[in-house]
């Protein structure tokens, strides 16, 4: 397994948890599920699913913009 691609298949779980757990906002919500991480996933489908460094980009970037839109960090903070 490449350590890094586990590695942000796990960070990219703990997101996915994070939103599901403190975002309200549907809209934001389903930007999340489009744009970051679909519904469903776990550690082995992202690990899967990260073969593709665009996902990740993605992902981190969907992540951020949730992030500010929802009051949790400031557009410099990202």
């Amino acid at each position: 397994m490449n350590e890094m691609r586990e590695l942000k298949a796990k960070f990219a779980h703990e997101m996915d948890i994070f939103v599901r757990e403190h975002i309200d906002d549907e809209n934001l919500f389903e930007i999340w599920l489009r744009e970051g991480v679909p519904d469903g996933a776990d550690e082995d489908y992202l690990y899967d699913l990260l073969e593709c460094p665009e996902v990740w980009e993605n992902i981190r970037q969907c992540f951020g913009y949730i992030c500010i839109e929802a009051g949790f960090l400031g557009e410099s903070e990202v």
